[in-house]
């Protein structure tokens, strides 16, 4: 039987993507699922069963505030764990606007579930830029950004199965992020802008992890928040 971890990587393994292309999804069957992970997984359930669930990896960040955030010391029913960044394009909003329609979805429900999203982008993802990030998308209650330096996310990247890549972008590429004004425009201000003139290329699986701190479920682009939505209520039993 091939093991939780090994079946997480296995369905996370396809190459990279950078939001700014096209790409293709490959949507695997529930016959092939099933023998990936090697699980009497649920038949009520839309996401990616982990069966044997596997002990979700904890961590130790900052949030927005500067305010440590440990995995362990949520006591929400279920938490719903992604990898976003706030320059991303495409994918990391389309993202965040499916999570934020499931916690409306859940109604009542949404109160005992926390949303956590990690950074890829430890350079640009500042508390300053998180706070404007979760403002633009009203994220409030229940939701947390977390971020910290490169040699701290990159464990909990591998530990969920998340590789990040910087892609640079030519130069007549304009970055995400609001234009300059004219009191700005100066040769250091320049220089700032061209260094932000990169995608990440990466994936953003969406983790289900229960009150025991396993993983449970996994969801992998394209995402539905009704499915997702339905996984949880599953999961709360409600």
């Amino acid at each position: 039987m091939v093991s939780p971890s090994r079946a997480i990587a296995t369905l996370l393994s396809r190459p990279p993507f950078c939001s700014r292309a096209k790409f293709v999804v490959l949507v695997l069957g529930a016959t092939l699922l099933s023998s990936i992970l090697g699980c009497n997984a649920p038949v009520s359930l839309y996401g990616t069963v982990i069966d044997p669930a596997q002990n979700a990896p904890d961590f130790v960040l900052h949030d927005h505030l500067n305010r440590p955030v440990s995995l362990k010391n949520y006591d929400a029913e279920v938490v719903v764990l992604t990898f976003l960044y706030t320059y991303c394009p495409e994918l990391c909003p389309a993202v965040t606007s499916h999570l934020r329609d499931v916690q409306q979805m859940l109604g009542e429900d949404s109160q005992r579930i926390n949303f956590i999203a990690i950074s890829v982008d430890p350079e640009r993802d500042t508390a300053s830029r998180v706070l404007e990030y979760m403002d633009k998308w009203a994220l409030a209650d229940g939701w947390a950004y977390l971020i910290g330096e490169e040699k701290d996310l990159a464990p909990i990247w591998k530990n969920y199965h998340i590789d990040p890549s910087k892609i640079e972008l030519p130069q007549n590429t304009t970055s995400n992020k609001p234009p300059l004004s004219n009191s700005a425009m100066g040769v250091k201000a320049l220089q700032q802008d061209i260094a932000t003139r990169y995608d990440i290329a990466h994936t953003a699986p969406v983790y289900l992890i229960d009150k025991e701190k396993q993983i449970r479920v996994v969801f992998t682009s394209p995402l539905d928040p009704t499915h997702i939505a339905h996984d949880i209520r599953q999961l709360l039993g409600s």
